[in-house]
């Protein structure tokens, strides 16, 4: 689960560069014998070189569709796929608290037994 959640999930993207799923799987299996609690703390500080934090992107406001305001010489900023690293100490400890949220989400989601109607 935590190699899922790492590499990119529903409930969190993946904000790490140089790290897909092969590449958590394998972060997850070295830190294997540590705690699950720090686990993700120990993955992050264990990243392949060069990989780093991105930036989360600015939240798009959603809109029908239409363009009828848009001005054609404005900037798009669509064009940038990769955000700049994100150096803030304290993202990178909101991030883990994000996995950490995530991880959660998987172990102890409710689920309705469609057999009995019960929530389980």
């Amino acid at each position: 689960v935590q190699a899922c959640v790492l590499s990119g999930c529903d409930y969190v993207a993946n904000r790490l560069s140089k790290v897909g799923p092969v590449t958590a799987f394998r972060l997850v299996k070295e830190a294997s014998h540590r705690d699950a609690e720090v686990r993700f703390e120990r993955v992050l500080k264990s990243l392949p070189a060069g990989s780093e934090l991105i930036a989360e992107a600015p939240a798009k406001s959603l809109d029908d569709g239409e363009d009828d305001d848009v001005d054609e010489d404005e900037e798009d900023d669509d064009d940038d796929f990769l955000s700049p690293p994100d150096t803030n100490r304290n993202a990178k400890e909101q991030y883990e608290e994000l996995l950490s949220k995530s991880q959660a989400v998987f172990y102890y989601h409710l689920a309705k037994d469609l057999g009995t109607g019960k929530i389980v």
